[in-house]
């Protein structure tokens, strides 16, 4: 899976849209699907998967976005977001699978960071804490969350919460 965006033109007007390709080997060939989402801009960020389905996780109009993405190509919305701004510019951290099959990931908002995760049965729920800067990277062990944190000076912090 390779996430992204297209950039559809039409006449007086410019829309970016979210979408994912898929493809049976690296080689190809590629289906392109395109994300739903009632405004624009928006972009997949990443992606994580399991033998059933991929959660896609990007923006939306400057709002946190996610879709699940089956093997067959059927996508829907992730309903139940919590409601994160997510600025230009701004990249998420790739998402993460837990040992139950729920896919997670971490979000910074101002000073605060959202550990969200999506069950298999769709429940969506957000843990918060206080983010010492955006979060770069995110690694899940038993019963620990490792997230690393870059400030605005450029230096990286590790951080650790029982998720």
């Amino acid at each position: 899976m390779i996430v992204g965006s297209t950039t559809q033109l039409a006449a007086g007007s410019v829309r970016l849209a979210a979408a994912v390709w898929l493809g049976s080997s690296v080689a190809g060939p590629l289906q392109r699907i395109d994300l739903p989402s009632k405004a624009s801009p928006s972009e997949a960020h990443s992606a994580v998967c399991d033998a059933t389905h991929c959660t896609v996780i990007g923006q939306s109009a400057g709002h946190l976005a996610a879709w699940s993405v089956d093997a067959d190509g059927e996508v829907s919305v992730v309903p139940g977001l919590p409601a994160i701004a997510v600025s230009d510019g701004v990249r998420l951290t790739p998402p993460i699978v837990e040992a139950d099959g729920t896919h997670g990931f971490v979000v910074a908002e101002g000073a605060d960071g959202h550990f969200v995760t999506v069950a298999p049965s769709g429940g969506v729920s957000d843990r918060r804490y206080r983010a010492p800067g955006v979060p770069v990277s995110a690694a899940l062990a038993p019963a620990t969350m490792w997230v690393v944190h870059q400030n605005g000076d450029g230096h990286n912090t590790l951080h650790t919460f029982e998720p």
